[in-house]
């Protein structure tokens, strides 16, 4: 399974704000988090919360996988792992076989 490294997540994110050509906090607003929480997670070392994280990568339209991973997944597939959040054992059996 693909390591996760938080400074590669830290430059996805990065890089989907450029993309987008938005600010940290107007995402972290939209988000319905501080309008700071973003700036901490990048530029301040934070670590995420995965709830927040989740809801950060949504404001975005970036999948968490890819956030977290560098994984690109084919469309619809948030949906098969929206449907395991809640049983973990068949959640980490799906992520072994990615």
């Amino acid at each position: 399974m693909t390591e996760f490294d938080i400074g590669s997540m830290r430059q996805r994110l990065e890089g989907a704000l450029r993309e987008q050509d938005r600010a940290m906090s107007e995402v972290s607003l939209a988000s319905g988090l501080s309008a700071s929480y973003l700036h901490n997670i990048l530029k301040r070392g934070q670590t995420p919360a995965v709830d927040k994280l989740e809801r950060i990568c949504k404001e975005l339209s970036v999948s968490m996988l890819w956030v977290m991973y560098g994984l690109d997944v084919p469309p619809g597939s948030e949906e098969v792992f929206e449907a395991m959040r809640h049983d973990p054992e068949r959640f980490w059996a799906l992520m072994k076989l990615l």
